[in-house]
Order: C-alpha cells, then sequence, then structure tokens
C-alpha cells in the first residue's frame, strides 16, 4: 500500500508531466516576429466602442434567456429541498423553520431570476428620478 506522501509525489508528477509540454511550446508571436506590444498598438486604432458594446449586449440577451429557460430546473429542485427540509423536520424540529427561510429565500431568487429586466428597469428609474426628477419637482413647486 502506497503511503499519502508516496501518492502526492506520484500525483505531482503526473500533473508535472502534462504541464511541462504545454509550458515548453514557443508563443506564435516570436515565430512570426511580431511583439505582443505591435499587435496591441495596431489593434487600438480598430477598436469600436459600439460594436463591443452591442457584442456585450446580446451576450446579456442570450444569457438572461439561459437563465429564464433554467428557472423551472430552479423552482423544481427548490421544492425538492424544501419539502425534504420539512420531512426532517419531523424529526428535527429546527429544520422547519429552516424549511420556511429557504423557501423565502428560493421565492425571492425565482422572482428576481424571472422578472430581472423590470426590476432593474424600477431601480433605475427610481435612481433616476431620486438625483434628477426629484430636484426638478422641487423647483416646480415653488419649494
Amino acid at each position: 500500500m502506497i503511503k499519502r506522501s508516496g501518492l502526492c509525489f506520484i500525483l505531482f508528477l503526473l500533473v508535472f508531466a502534462f504541464a511541462a509540454p504545454a509550458m515548453a511550446e514557443e508563443p506564435d508571436e516570436a515565430t512570426n516576429g511580431n511583439s505582443t506590444l505591435e499587435r496591441i498598438k495596431g489593434e487600438v486604432g480598430q477598436f469600436n466602442p459600439e460594436s463591443v458594446g452591442k457584442r456585450m449586449e446580446s451576450k446579456a440577451q442570450e444569457l438572461m434567456g439561459l437563465a429564464k429557460s433554467g428557472s423551472s430546473l430552479y423552482g423544481a429542485a427548490a421544492l425538492v429541498v424544501f419539502l425534504c427540509l420539512l420531512v426532517g423536520g419531523l424529526v428535527f424540529r429546527r429544520l422547519i423553520r429552516l424549511a420556511f427561510y429557504f423557501l423565502g429565500v428560493a421565492v425571492v431568487g425565482y422572482l428576481i431570476l424571472n422578472f430581472w429586466p423590470e426590476i432593474r428597469d424600477a431601480i433605475l428609474a427610481f435612481i433616476d428620478w431620486l438625483f434628477e426628477g426629484g430636484s426638478s419637482d422641487a423647483d416646480s413647486l415653488g419649494v
């Protein structure tokens, strides 16, 4: 039977055997003659913030679609955990309180997951009203 230190040494050797070839490879810039600095200077002139913003927004929409599609699985998993905690509460009374705390957090998470764009818009509208709209209303009342 191999001792723990021997097993760690064998694992270290395996990691080194797989990592050493990857570390030994030469980067492509050195073979092409282009340095990283020259490549960055060339790409700075081609930067377009509008296209980057559009790509980021499309990725965000894609991620929200994935999150909303997984919300039914989230709800089912939360319900299963809640029911398991309730069954465990038959033996340990503290689990009943924990089950209802968990249910409350799960419901809030489910609502945030499904209605995040509306929640975000409401928060942004409140902040906009607080900093811009609130001062203009006070001025119009003659205060």
